[in-house]
């Protein structure tokens, strides 16, 4: 039988802080389970239903997942930066009856999309034991698509030890209506945990003061957002047992950096997607994982296999369904992950996305690797590729690069050929950018990767 989150809330001691916010103020898991209870008593004509969930807050969303898992048979947790007829469609395809928006611990608003059609017993969810997630791609491999999952499925890889989970305390760096937010809220709950939600995850500098204050001691981030926090002196005020990184590539120098400034941590990457679930966890501190996971092995959760350099995935706790959009599969079950990867040293590498590669003379470039080859420089903090139009080659490869050291401290014109030269040898001459801007910060989504 399918729990509920309301069972996983009550499995933990009531008195225990759940959700904590940017004051210091926490709310105890017997808190919340319950508000759960008197927001399923007060919404109860809401029963059966499916709903897609805005809010303007993502402490709200924390808040009050568990009493509208309680109430509905099917929750679409709807992203910010979606589009008015990408919406439509996908209210369509999942059978939405409702748009319920929430605001300040609240539902605000709850407005019906069509009179015309019943929302009782959906044909998929004829019993309040069963509550489908819906959650959308991140988009990067063209329109997001739409996946479902059941709470069985999401929670399956999350560790359940509520004696051990009272020690952390996680930093939310994600927005939970997305895939990676979602893992961390459900990891917090399925341990007895506690979870700081932030209103803005965009400021670096603010974010690491407020997890500080808290004594925030486990965080799950972006490569991009942790080299961010590595830039800003605050980090050295965090004491943390768990680092946890995913959603782009783990480059060597950041792992190592994160080594040097928290050796105390507990070190990991993971791959994992919206599409095929937590599927690779790498805990040696190295990037890549080992080139022995290729050979089938009952000890891994997962069966790995590259056809012309892209990786292929078979995961046991995939998404249950796709209700839109298409996913690349083959006849042994095995997910296309459209990401390039290449052995070297007895070590599967990642070096970037399939369908992001810059065409140079007839010649493939992967920015990704170009940032990797860059990022190891010792002057060089973040790194991001891209094409600019050339009349006789197509496109050339240009780099903007934020320094470790103020720009003003370094002789510039110096320091592009010092990165021209450092890339010889490690690169092939197609590869190496043409030009070098530096900048002052290089911006990234709302999921903390870089904006491409």
């Amino acid at each position: 039988m399918a729990k509920a989150l309301r069972e996983y809330l009550s499995l933990v001691p009531p008195e225990r802080p759940f959700l904590l916010d940017e004051q210091g103020e926490a709310l105890s898991y017997g808190a919340v389970l319950k508000l759960t209870d008197d927001t399923a008593k007060k919404y109860a004509h809401l029963n059966n239903a499916r709903g897609a969930i805005v809010s303007d807050s993502s402490y709200t969303i924390a808040l009050l997942l568990p009493a509208l898992n309680s109430l509905l048979s099917g929750i679409y947790l709807q992203a910010q930066d979606i589009t008015p007829e990408h919406a439509k469609r996908i209210y369509k395809a999942a059978k939405i009856d409702f748009i319920i928006e929430l605001s300040e611990g609240k539902i605000k608003n709850i407005t019906r999309i069509s009179e015309d059609t019943p929302f009782a017993n959906h044909d998929d969810a004829n019993s309040q034991d069963i509550c489908t997630c819906l959650l959308a791609t991140s988009g990067t491999t063209g329109e997001p698509k739409l996946l479902s999952y059941t709470l069985d499925t999401l929670f399956a890889t999350s560790s359940k030890n509520i004696d051990a989970g009272q020690k952390y305390r996680w930093g939310l760096c994600y927005e939970p209506n997305r895939f990676a937010g979602l893992q961390v809220y459900l990891q917090a709950i399925a341990s007895g945990s506690s979870l700081l939600v932030a209103s803005d995850l965009s400021n670096t500098s603010a974010l690491l003061s407020v997890f500080t204050r808290a004594n925030v001691n486990s965080i799950s981030a972006t490569p991009s957002l942790w080299r961010k926090f590595l830039m800003s002196p605050e980090h050295a005020l965090l004491s943390l047992s768990n680092i946890t990184l995913g959603g782009e590539i783990s480059q060597q120098t950041l792992l190592n950096s994160l080594v040097h400034a928290f050796p105390k941590a507990h070190i990991i990457h993971i791959y994992a997607s919206t599409e095929a679930g937590v599927s690779i966890t790498v805990k040696d501190k190295k990037a890549g994982f080992p080139s022995a996971w290729l050979n089938k092995s009952k000890s891994l959760p997962v069966e790995l296999k590259v056809v012309n350099r892209i990786l292929w995935i078979k995961t046991q706790f995939p998404a249950d369904d796709i209700v839109l959009g298409e996913l690349s599969k083959d006849n042994d079950g095995f997910i296309n992950t459209g990401d390039m990867v290449e052995v070297l040293n007895e070590r599967v590498q990642f070096i970037g996305r399939d369908n992001g590669s810059i065409n140079v003379g007839g010649n493939k470039v992967m920015p990704e690797k170009v940032e990797n080859v860059l990022l190891a420089h010792p002057e060089v903090l973040m790194a991001r590729c891209y094409a600019k139009t050339n009349s006789i080659l197509g496109s050339l490869v240009c780099a903007d690069i934020v320094l470790k050291t103020h720009k003003e401290q370094l002789d510039n014109k110096a320091l592009k050929r010092n990165l021209k030269f450092f890339c010889k040898g490690k690169l092939n001459t197609f590869e190496i950018p043409a030009t070098f801007n530096f900048v002052q910060t290089i911006a990234t989504n709302i999921n903390g990767k870089i904006k491409r």
